[in-house]
């Protein structure tokens, strides 16, 4: 299966501005084969590292067979919903995708529009706080979670209570070898160590730990349990991953 759909939905489908589109008449030509971008938004929140990541993680997940649904927690406009959902219909449009955001930012309309402009099978959509609908809504059976609830550096009392929930009401439905994704997972040590060095891309680098209390829950969550929260090179971003063991779960 290919994945030239992870590029879908990126900053680079817009409109560019009148000056952008004159700056790459004059490229065309001088025959300079270049585009100006902003690295630092590109990806709808989401680098091209991140999706490359999810891409694999889960059609890994459908290719060992893990049993269960797709969830996504934190789905704003459904720009990485759209790939999830690309995979489960290349490898097991059996399965069903879940969504779950309070919808703050956009509409579940605006996510749904999007899943019909490329042609694809539209999520179950929960709408509404998290408190309300997790763990309630979720499904029995789940094979793979994406969790991506950045609430801003300004409420990161409330982040890291929301986050020690959801862990909480999805680590008893996931399978075993389902995996987790979680973003924001950040381990700033990886990026000290001796020969590492930030792409020269990368000029903006307090976005790898924006948000400190998602390794901090992470690791304290799963410090009596068999598994580990791995840190995931996502270029700009950062994010990690978790297998469910395969002794545990439904």
């Amino acid at each position: 299966m290919d994945n030239a759909f992870i590029t879908q939905l990126f900053d680079w489908d817009r409109p560019e501005s009148g000056k952008v589109r004159l700056l790459h008449r004059l490229f065309r030509a001088l025959g300079i084969p270049a585009r100006v971008v902003r690295p630092q938004e590109t990806g709808e929140m989401t680098s091209v590292e991140q999706r490359i990541n999810m891409f694999h993680l889960a059609a890994g997940v459908l290719a060992y067979g893990a049993r269960g649904d797709f969830v996504e927690i934190g789905c704003r406009s459904g720009s990485s919903a759209v790939l999830f959902q690309t995979v489960i219909s290349g490898h097991d449009p059996m399965r069903t995708l879940h969504v779950y955001d309070g919808f703050f930012e956009n509409t579940p309309a605006e996510l749904l529009a999007n899943f019909e402009r490329l042609g694809l099978r539209p999520p179950v959509v929960h709408a509404g706080p998290f408190a309300q609908t997790l763990p309630r809504e979720l499904p029995e059976r789940i094979s793979f979670v994406h969790v991506d609830i950045g609430m801003g550096p300004a409420h990161a009392a409330a982040m890291e209570a929301m986050l020690r929930h959801i862990l909480e009401g999805l680590y008893d439905r996931l399978a075993p070898g389902a995996v987790g994704l979680v973003a924001d997972y950040c381990d700033p040590e990886i990026y000290r160590r001796p020969g590492f060095r930030f792409p020269a891309c990368i000029r903006f680098t307090e976005f790898w730990h924006i948000y400190p209390q998602v390794k901090r829950v992470c690791d304290d969550f799963f410090r009596d349990r068999p598994e580990k929260v791995h840190a995931l090179y996502g270029g700009e971003f950062s994010h990690g991953y978790f297998r469910k063991a395969l002794g545990g779960g439904r």
